[in-house]
């Protein structure tokens, strides 16, 4: 059985560097201080980096075959809900400074079944760039015309782009990706976890798709499908709205592409139709653009790192990050195991009569400070099975096995 363990939000703050995630057992929907099922405890966010101040959504990033960074993203502000031109494209050394390439396709210029309007919707959405096979590839979807996929006749980030599928989309519905599994295959994934294995020469669909559900939920989200593999575990994310004010992404995981998923659970808030990537370093970040009313900042191009041991089991490991000193909480407070090395100090500690304070100061309360999951079950000899902490926090735990989560 998978046990996971998710983010809640302990307290609400304003600025994204002052906010942070704790462990704690997995709920179906984000926790409410009222016991109520209204929006009035969303969960918080770790401290998050910018890329640049340009309005972007549902934000991707990829690395290029020159091991520079390409980033690109749904564009068009203010009129991007109905309109805009087409697809945009970054690049970037550092992942801190970024030149525009220019608008590398555009719906004018380079369409054919995407000129029709619908309505008076014609836009581009949620496009992704991806290197795959020697080349850039970008998928899209048009606002409420179908998906698509561009290849670059060139090999280059800036084009020029060439449909796979000229003649009309791929599918009739919104938020394509690719992932590219250890055995070269290529998949399309769409809309709220749809997949189907694209064929050899990328020009369609090779088999029906198939929608992956989780073990808890009937989709892990409504939109804003994406895979990608760590230590090889499979983790399909999407968006989903929380009581339709937070934009939250969810995550299931499998040891299989196919399945079974194990439960869905809330990973980035207010980080709805975010991608992951892993850069030259090995290290896995998350993009984020925010969305809702309540996240730090609105529609604008970020990214947070993702946290893991560095091999199987806790014991004796330390995360990426190395946490701040911590400060023992007054008596009456608990200690909520923390979140992970993206918080600081002062934001593990929520009040409440359920739990003691810091207690002894033994190695076991030193590690649950230091980063490590708190309230996972241990038996004589350590920890029942390597736990795995996947997101600021969140812990998962596949009782027997001896994998690690590595890069």
């Amino acid at each position: 059985m998978l046990t996971l363990w998710r983010c809640v939000s302990m307290r609400r703050r304003s600025m994204p560097t002052r906010t942070g995630w704790a462990c704690h057992p997995f709920f179906p929907s984000p926790p409410r201080r009222d016991g109520s099922n209204g929006a009035r405890s969303a969960p918080q966010l770790p401290p998050i980096e910018p890329l640049f101040d340009y309005p972007v959504r549902d934000t991707s990033v990829c690395v290029g075959g020159d091991g520079a960074y390409y980033l690109t993203g749904t564009t068009g502000y203010p009129t991007w809900w109905k309109t805009n031109e087409g697809i945009r494209v970054w690049k970037s050394a550092d992942l801190k400074t970024w030149q525009l390439l220019g608008l590398v396709w555009t719906i004018e210029r380079d369409g054919t079944w995407q000129k029709a309007f619908h309505g008076e919707n014609r836009a581009i959405w949620a496009p992704e760039i991806h290197f795959l096979k020697g080349t850039f590839w970008l998928t899209y979807c048009v606002n409420y015309g179908g998906t698509g996929i561009l290849r670059s006749t060139t090999g280059k980030p800036e084009g020029p782009y060439a449909d796979v599928n000229p003649d009309g989309p791929l599918t009739g519905e919104i938020d394509a990706s690719l992932f590219q599994d250890d055995d070269g295959a290529v998949y399309f994934v769409y809309q709220d976890g749809k997949i189907a294995r694209m064929k050899d020469d990328m020009t369609g669909l090779a088999e029906a798709p198939r929608l992956l559900k989780p073990a808890n939920a009937g989709h892990v989200g409504f939109e804003g499908a994406f895979i990608f593999k760590a230590g090889g575990r499979y983790y399909l994310s999407c968006a989903e709205f929380d009581d339709r004010e937070y934009y939250n992404c969810m995550i299931a995981g499998s040891d299989k592409l196919l399945g079974p998923y194990g439960d869905r659970y809330l990973a980035v808030p207010h980080g709805g139709h975010n991608m992951f990537f892993k850069d030259r370093d090995g290290r896995w970040w998350s993009t984020f653009f925010g969305n809702d009313p309540a996240a730090p900042f609105r529609e604008r191009a970020r990214r947070f790192p993702l946290v893991h041991p560095a091999a199987s089991g806790l014991r004796g490991r330390e995360p990426r990050a190395r946490l701040p000193r911590r400060k023992d909480p007054p008596t009456g407070h608990r200690t909520v195991g923390p979140a992970g090395p993206l918080a600081s100090a002062d934001q593990r500690d929520v009040q409440g009569p359920d739990r003691p304070g810091p207690g002894p100061d033994t190695r076991k309360a030193r590690r649950r400070r230091a980063g490590f999951a708190q309230d996972v079950p241990q038996r004589r000899g350590g920890l029942q099975g390597p736990r795995r902490l996947l997101l600021g926090g969140v812990c998962e735990r596949i009782p027997g096995s001896r994998k690690g989560l590595t890069p």
